[in-house]
């Protein structure tokens, strides 16, 4: 995937990529999603990046026929702490995702992220 983002997205340059990281986190309702989300903007160690609007899948305005149904919640952030500082790792976004069980279940056992990634790779992005 970061090749397909390099070539396909960043015009081949290999500095524009700094998301190599990843990881998802799943929660049985919006209360216990929304405790974490809030922990997370509140902890001063992690800078929360805007993310693309085409990222905000919980938004009234997200047209869910994009993704077919799916829904979650993802962040880019920037962990802001002397171990990366002194690594030079202050710049290496980590991307976060927030997902409720019963929309996980569905796109790890229901193929609904294969079909994401086959329009997306139709799409070429």
């Amino acid at each position: 995937r970061a090749l397909q983002k390099v070539f396909r997205s960043y015009q081949e340059d290999i500095l524009r990529l700094t998301d190599l990281n990843r990881c998802a986190l799943v929660f049985e309702n919006f209360d216990q999603l929304s405790c974490c989300l809030q922990s997370i903007v509140d902890d001063d160690q992690i800078d929360v990046l805007k993310m693309d609007d085409s990222k905000m899948r919980f938004s009234n305005a997200y047209d869910s026929a994009l993704s077919a149904g799916y829904r979650d919640v993802q962040l880019s952030v920037r962990i802001k702490t002397e171990w990366t500082k002194k690594r030079g790792l202050g710049m290496l976004l980590c991307e976060v995702q927030l997902h409720i069980a019963s929309f996980y279940e569905q796109k790890a056992a229901g193929g609904g992220h294969r079909g994401y990634t086959l329009r997306r790779n139709m799409l070429a992005q």
